[in-house]
């Protein structure tokens, strides 16, 4: 982790300050940030980058936003992380979790949608 970036507890989730530069970042740069912080392998990299890309995330910065968003996301639960602080799914694990990351993310701005009509 650079120094301009920080991950820190807050008590009920992790919070990731990320410095605007890493998402311009090249490819394997923007992966080894991200390794770095999570402890995630290129597969599981390769994994969720495609998984947003077919979820219509086309935009390079918009979807790398979304690795950096889910892969907070799961830091933030405890079992999803070996003793050496590694990020682990299990069989199907993986899918499943950008399913529910997914489906927070929709009702979370259909909440915000409503909110702000109100």
């Amino acid at each position: 982790m650079l120094e301009s970036d920080s991950q820190k507890w807050d008590g009920a989730k992790y919070v990731i300050t990320i410095n605007s530069n890493k998402i311009h970042l090249p490819d394997s740069e923007f992966f080894k940030w991200c390794q770095s912080l999570y402890g995630i392998n290129k597969g599981i990299y390769n994994t969720i980058d495609l998984w947003f890309y077919e979820s219509n995330k086309r935009d390079i910065l918009s979807r790398r936003r979304c690795i950096v968003e889910f892969l907070t996301f799961i830091a933030s639960c405890k079992m999803n992380r070996n003793q050496h602080h590694s990020l682990r799914f299990g069989h199907g694990g993986l899918v499943k979790k950008l399913e529910e990351f997914f489906d927070k993310q929709e009702y979370e701005e259909n909440l915000r949608k409503r909110n702000h009509n109100d």
